[in-house]
């Protein structure tokens, strides 16, 4: 029997009461013969209640980057070429008004990777959705964490009492979400098909200078690997499946036009 920690005082008094009393009344008014027995029973009774298994939520929390203030200042996502042992790699750039705003989504995109610059367990998830008709979805989220959470588990238990049990309730995602529609630009189509035969993309945060981009940092985040999806064919629990593609030349035809120009200058 698994019962919510929230209900384990009540239980432990109840069968307190439940065992104690009625065992000292019974010895005041049943025969030896009675009472003995009954007391042995309210004794198996009270070994059995610590075995009950407790469930204890946790709830485990991603760092999040501020949506409101991240929306209103990132301008949108730009293709690159970034330098890695001797070679150039492609690059996934999240492009920003200034460079405040540029660290700050650097060091929590880092953090889902625990401060590492080589994602190879999938901390760091990106997905791109092929929507039909040279149309994509770019969606950047933190992974499942299976170890994270094995760990907070293992650690929750260990101040608990035996039999204890850790449930993991609750995981609040942020995610990043850029829609293109790439008819005009089949150079770009090109891009991320050239991708599915990459080892390797390396993620940064950038921010404009003089209408330029510039990279935040120095070492980009390398992420091994990436995820080729169809609209058609995601499940229905996966995120992928809930952020339905939005034309951004109707959503906001002055920031895709903006971004074209910044691509085409850099």
């Amino acid at each position: 029997m698994k019962l919510n920690w929230k209900y384990r005082t009540h239980i432990k008094w109840l069968m307190f009461l439940v065992i104690v009393v009625p065992v000292v009344l019974a010895f005041f008014t049943l025969p030896l013969a009675v009472s003995i027995p009954f007391a042995v029973f309210c004794a198996l009774a009270s070994w059995l209640v610590p075995k009950l298994s407790f469930r204890y939520p946790q709830i485990f929390i991603h760092s999040g980057i501020d949506l409101v203030d991240e929306l209103n200042k990132r301008v949108g996502f730009i293709w690159c070429k970034s330098e890695l042992g001797g070679r150039l790699r492609p690059g996934l750039g999240i492009l920003y008004e200034t460079r405040e705003v540029a660290k700050s989504a650097y060091q929590i995109l880092r953090s889902w990777n625990f401060g590492a610059f080589i994602d190879s367990d999938s901390n760091i998830v990106v997905s791109f959705v092929y929507e039909g008709c040279a149309k994509y979805s770019v969606i950047l989220y933190p992974g499942e964490r299976k170890k994270a959470k094995d760990r907070l588990r293992a650690a929750s238990l260990a101040t608990l009492e035996p039999n204890s049990e850790v449930e993991m309730v609750t995981e609040m995602k942020a995610y990043l979400v850029n829609y293109a529609d790439y008819a005009d630009r089949p150079e770009l189509l090109a891009f991320i098909e050239s991708l599915k035969g990459d080892d390797v993309l390396v993620l940064n945060t950038f921010y404009l200078k003089d209408n330029e981009p510039v990279a935040y940092a120095k070492r980009g985040l390398q992420l091994k690997n990436i995820n080729f999806l169809k609209r058609e064919n995601l499940a229905s629990d996966t995120l992928e499946y809930h952020l339905r593609w939005e034309d951004p030349n109707k959503a906001c035809p002055e920031t895709v036009g903006r971004v074209k120009k910044i691509r085409m200058s850099a």
